[in-house]
């Protein structure tokens, strides 16, 4: 309320109209609203930009509020901030399309030795990038995936064959009636009795 009273008195000194006055008051505010630091004393400004810091060096993802923090605040900060988010969302679709471990370990350890050593945000990116292949690797897709490129080939071989067998099968059995109960019991195993 204070701030708004000294906004009005300083644009009626500039003589501005009522309108524009009006305007920078409206603008003053919301750059309050969107600014996450509005309010804090400077120990806090200080604390709050540490934190950030710390998430970057740990390679965590920054909320959308800390990203808006460094852009009013900390524009350099905020291009490395988005530059490692980049490099990570680059290396997650990568990672998307490996077929086995192997290729995963590959595009990850690449990717990794690709950062230059002249780069100035080298510490955040790889740490990032760590981040990214860590929470890959912890995933159930890695767990899935074959361990090498080989047995990616011929797994994949493998559901080619069931595949082909399949058509084949519904081919054949074009003519018959198929019903829910049925196709479970031919999905059933069959055991053959020795004696």
């Amino acid at each position: 309320m204070l701030e708004n009273r000294s906004l009005k008195k300083a644009t009626e000194e500039s003589g501005l109209t009522s309108v524009e006055r009006r305007n920078a008051i409206y603008k003053k505010a919301l750059e309050d609203l969107m600014d996450p630091a509005a309010g804090m004393s400077e120990e806090e400004k200080t604390a709050y930009k540490n934190r950030i810091l710390a998430k970057l060096r740990d390679g965590k993802s920054l909320t959308s509020e800390e990203m808006n923090y460094l852009r009013t605040h900390e524009p350099a900060l905020y291009r490395t901030a988005v530059r490692v988010k980049n490099k990570k969302e680059i290396l997650k679709e990568q990672l998307k399309r490996c077929r086995s471990k192997q290729q995963a370990d590959m595009v990850i350890s690449q990717t990794i030795r690709a950062v230059s050593d002249q780069d100035p945000d080298k510490q955040y990116v790889i740490a990032g990038l760590r981040r990214v292949a860590d929470k890959f690797r912890k995933s159930s897709r890695y767990a899935r995936l074959p361990e090498t490129d080989e047995k990616a080939r011929k797994k994949k071989q493998k559901q080619q064959i069931v595949f082909v067998k399949k058509e084949k099968w519904e081919e054949e059995d074009e003519w018959e009636d198929m019903t829910p109960i049925r196709e479970l019991l031919d999905e059933l195993p069959t055991f053959d009795v020795k004696q």
